[in-house]
């Protein structure tokens, strides 16, 4: 599970943790950055706390009704 959030000419890669060690594998990590800056970005960020439903709502405070 993965995702990649667009931050401008940064692109937050979210993936779940049991893939995180994946991902810095030399081979695998050149392909992950390579496809990425091949779609325009700038610069690729792995996002530490991992793949989460709902991360993008987190700085929302909703205010009861």
């Amino acid at each position: 599970i993965f995702r990649v959030r667009h931050h401008d000419a940064v692109a937050r890669v979210e993936l779940a943790r049991d893939e995180m060690l994946r991902a810095l594998d030399p081979a695998v990590n050149a392909a992950l950055v390579s496809g990425i800056k091949a779609a325009g970005y700038q610069f690729v960020a792995l996002d530490l706390q991992g793949y989460r439903l709902g991360s993008l709502n987190e700085p929302i405070r909703l205010q009861p009704v």
